[in-house]
């Protein structure tokens, strides 16, 4: 009986040594979501010749904490350029993914058609994309969450995916252009 305990315990040890905690278990599985996220914005950037955004996970964590309380609108934040998307689903919740995060992110760049960047005006929603763009936003930082609360698409879709960014320095300054028409 002893030597089967100490059978239990011996195993139980060596288990607890070989799987990772929790906390890295979750590093591991959304490690490539910051870099989809960054990958997609440095694409629209240099598509504009504009110098690629560095990842700041001071912001991400500011980003994270956020879009963990998981309440739809904007954070009103001072000092940085916000963007934030969010899709939902009836079924069972699931972890957020780089496939979310690339629809958010998609779903921003989109509306480029939206831009005339001849005249710097929009026809329909476009802030998304020229925060996306704007060049003298250097650093990024986002949070992303899967929501069981709170949810801004009524009860028959309780859970939601929320991504938000936040830019420094932040962008969208009425009157000024997300970069030189030269870059049109």
């Amino acid at each position: 009986m002893r030597f089967t305990i100490f059978l239990a315990l011996l195993a139980l040890a060596h288990a607890v040594d070989v799987f990772p905690a929790v906390e890295e278990m979750e590093e591991l599985m959304f490690a490539d979501i910051p870099t989809t996220i960054l990958n997609l914005h440095n694409q629209a950037r240099a598509a504009k010749g504009i110098a690629p955004l560095k990842w700041n996970t001071t912001i991400a964590k500011l980003a994270q904490s956020y879009s963990d309380q998981c309440k739809w609108g904007h954070s009103g934040r001072k000092g940085y350029g916000e963007n934030i998307a969010s899709g939902a689903s009836s079924g069972a919740a699931t972890a957020y993914s780089s496939q979310d995060a690339t629809g958010g992110v998609n779903g921003w760049n989109n509306e480029k058609k939206n831009w005339n960047c001849a005249s710097n005006s929009c026809n329909g929603v476009c802030g998304h994309y020229t925060q996306v763009v704007w060049e003298n936003t250097k650093q990024i930082g986002c949070g992303f969450t899967s929501c069981k609360k709170n949810t801004p698409f009524g009860s028959s879709f309780p859970n939601w995916k929320y991504l938000v960014c936040n830019y420094a320095a932040p962008g969208n300054y009425v009157g000024q252009r997300p970069f030189p028409s030269n870059k049109c």
